[in-house]
């Protein structure tokens, strides 16, 4: 029996490779971010001991992103050379040759929307049939040709004069009111997202936002219950999920991210990109007031070379570069939360993740800006992660795995299937004689 080779691992030996089978309990995880591109294979275990279920990673690559600004496709080719390295590698670790894949979607125009969903029941109870339906209603109030309905979550649920049911199926009942959230995103960047993995031999099976998926891998579930936001710092953009009550009831994006400090580093010194990015890694912080020994350092300028073209920086200097950008990132948050009408009461807490959330102050700076209790956010929810993938930075990859192995009730069929005339006649009748 031969078994398939992935196209782009065709030096592989066949012979001990086997599929990706979601059955058997293996989830893939593709994010794919302006920074990296990252990709995380999970088994299913079972603990001896509780008998609970978890996943354990068995395959991690990633690979520097090129082909993407702010996790928009803008060079199909090398945005697939990238894909193509990072599932190479995470499928020679695992020994398993991937097809499909959970797929996060960055973008700086995600949106988020509320929706009261009206259903009769009639008398009857409340069943699958019925929330199903309900949710296909919330997609299509916000689905049009350019937006990409991603998600449409059920926030609370009442039924008749019952308020904040936790899960109606059951329940009789004359109507069923759901509250949900959805969120969106531009459909042609999603579009060329697809085309661009559909190159690489690879099926999409979900498709998750990645401000959603980062809160998944890092709150925990009181957090959730009790209210907390979610902050992912990437590298094109900075996305958000607010928690309450156990579900997601706003997520937003905002289009400054990592790389745009690493530009005005370069831009504020006079040196290249890749100078500016390590000068950031090394030296930078968002609070002067965390930089004990003003130490100085020599940079090379651009176009210059040897000794003479180096030039004499302090720590300070880059630290009164990178604050007032952070400080935007912030302003900009608290605006889009203000317009929402979310406030303290809602998420009294936040949690900081994602790659920028690793630079040097920058949790204190956000505390001080958003006034709220912060702390550093990493993947809480897998097992088997390399210490170089179990930070911040790897958040978001990781709460693909956890939002897939959640099977949480806002995964939506690709498109509404709505019984038929004859269909819901049938089942009337098969009801009620």
């Amino acid at each position: 029996m031969n078994i398939p080779v992935s196209p782009f691992t065709a030096q592989k030996d066949a012979s001990v490779y086997r599929d990706t089978d979601y059955r058997s309990g293996v989830i893939a995880a593709l994010d794919i971010g302006t920074s990296k591109v990252s990709c995380f294979i999970a088994q299913k275990i079972i603990d001896d001991d509780s008998g609970k279920s978890g996943m354990r990673i068995i395959g991690v690559g990633h690979q520097v992103s090129k082909g993407l600004r702010g996790g928009v496709v803008v060079d199909m080719v090398a945005a697939e050379k990238s894909i193509r390295k990072a599932i190479d590698a995470a499928e020679r670790m695992a020994n398993m040759i991937v097809k499909k894949v959970v797929v996060g979607v960055t973008s700086p125009k995600l949106a988020s929307s509320s929706y009261k969903i009206s259903l009769n029941l009639n008398g009857f109870a409340v069943n699958d049939e019925h929330m199903g339906q309900a949710l296909l209603f919330a997609r299509d109030k916000c689905q049009s040709p350019q937006v990409e309905v991603l998600h449409a979550i059920p926030v609370s649920y009442t039924v008749d004069d019952s308020f904040n049911v936790d899960d109606p199926r059951g329940l009789f009942g004359e109507k069923l009111i759901v509250n949900a959230h959805a969120i969106t995103s531009p459909v042609r960047p999603v579009r060329n997202l697809l085309a661009c993995i559909e190159k690489c031999h690879l099926k999409v099976d979900t498709l998750v936002a990645t401000p959603y998926a980062s809160a998944l891998a890092c709150l925990v579930e009181d957090e959730m219950e009790l209210g907390s936001l979610s902050i992912d710092m990437g590298g094109g953009t900075t996305g958000f999920t607010v928690f309450h009550s156990g579900a997601p009831v706003f997520t937003g994006s905002i289009a400054v991210g990592g790389n745009h400090i690493t530009a005005d580093i370069a831009q504020g010194l006079g040196v290249s990109l890749a100078t500016a990015e390590r000068i950031k890694t090394l030296y930078g912080s968002a609070l002067s007031e965390t930089i004990e020994n003003d130490e100085q350092f020599d940079v090379p300028l651009i176009g210059e070379s040897g000794e003479e073209g180096l030039h004499k920086i302090q720590r300070s200097d880059i630290s009164r570069i990178i604050r007032p950008r952070i400080e935007e990132t912030f302003e900009l948050l608290l605006a889009n939360l203000n317009r929402s009408g979310i406030n303290k009461t809602h998420c009294p807490r936040a949690v900081l993740t994602g790659g920028g959330a690793m630079l040097t102050g920058a949790r204190e700076l956000a505390q001080h800006m958003i006034e709220r209790q912060v702390r550093m956010g990493r993947p809480i929810r897998l097992s088997g992660l390399p210490e170089a993938s179990a930070g911040p930075a790897f958040s978001s990859c990781a709460g693909l795995i956890a939002y897939k192995k959640r099977r949480s009730n806002d995964m939506l069929p690709a498109t509404p299937n709505l019984p038929s005339f004859f269909g819901k006649a049938g089942k009337w009748l098969k009801r009620n004689f």
